[in-house]
């Protein structure tokens, strides 16, 4: 992996592409690239048992792109997704961590809430997310609070 990171670099600096910020009126032709991204690494997280946080940083990833781009309902769509499929996580995934089919998942367990990033540690006890990501968590938790999805 990290020689194709590596290789990519050389390839956008030997083609001098910039890097910089989309004009707002850019980002809503990009946006739906961005959302697949997000999905992808949620979907990563959920069929690799070696690296389960990416689903709670996809989840993160889309609170923010909620927070930054409020007039996008895909934005919003992608969240609640994320955020009922996670809930539904403890009927999905069988001990040995494999997915479970339909029909073998226990529908009666309650759902799960997906933890708020700031609520989640790291191994060394610290937390996981900045106050701005904080912050930004809890403007879009009231805000939903407020207009449900």
């Amino acid at each position: 992996m990290a020689t194709r990171l590596a290789r990519a670099k050389r390839k956008i600096k030997a083609a001098r592409i910039p890097f910089r910020v989309p004009e707002q009126h850019e980002l809503p032709d990009r946006v739906g690239a961005v959302l697949a991204v997000v999905y992808l690494i949620y979907t990563a997280g959920q069929t690799s048992q070696a690296e389960p946080a990416l689903c709670a940083e996809a989840i993160r990833l889309a609170r923010i792109l909620a927070t930054l781009m409020r007039d996008e309902p895909e934005v919003d769509g992608l969240l609640a997704l994320l955020l009922l499929t996670e809930s539904r996580r403890g009927s999905r995934i069988r001990p040995d961590g494999s997915l479970a089919l339909l029909g073998e998942q226990d529908r009666t367990l309650p759902p799960t809430r997906a933890q708020p990033p700031w609520r989640q540690r790291t191994p060394s006890g610290t937390s996981s997310s900045s106050a701005a990501e904080r912050r930004a968590e809890r403007t879009v938790t009231f805000r939903r609070s407020i207009v449900p999805i």
